[in-house]
């Protein structure tokens, strides 16, 4: 396999995997969030990230980190799933989604939706208990 095969793999199973981040949130939206559901959106934000890493795909796994911490504390019971973070993590997905378009088409990831993924970044930092204000591109 060469690395285009490779690449197409990883585009291919993040496309996978962020749609079945979009169809737990949603279905937490409609009935509420349970333990299998929320799982789902963390392993499925986990594989990004690790895939993204064999890659070094830094602006993905990155982001991507952020998001999966913001998740643990979900899973650990700190946060509750409401509507302003599934919002939250249905816009990082999109955002990734965007990232995952440019390494199929092989164009810089850094300058992708600076702006954007700096304010995503912020957002999640405020449920990290972090200073939104310390993101930088």
């Amino acid at each position: 396999m060469d690395m285009n095969e490779h690449r197409h793999l990883l585009v291919q199973e993040a496309r996978e995997l962020l749609q079945e981040m979009q169809n737990a949130v949603l279905a937490i939206e409609q009935s509420g969030a349970d333990e299998e559901l929320i799982n789902a959106i963390f392993r499925a934000a986990h594989t990004i990230k690790g895939s993204s890493g064999l890659f070094g795909l830094d602006t993905i796994v990155d982001f991507t980190h952020v998001l999966e911490s913001v998740l643990v504390k979900v899973r650990g019971g700190e946060l509750d799933l409401d509507k302003t973070l599934t919002d939250l993590t249905l816009a990082c997905g999109d955002h990734i989604a965007g990232l995952i378009d440019c390494v199929e088409a092989e164009t810089e990831l850094e300058s992708y939706e600076s702006v954007r993924r700096i304010q995503l970044l912020q957002q999640l930092q405020i449920y990290l208990g972090a200073d939104p204000q310390a993101v930088s591109v």
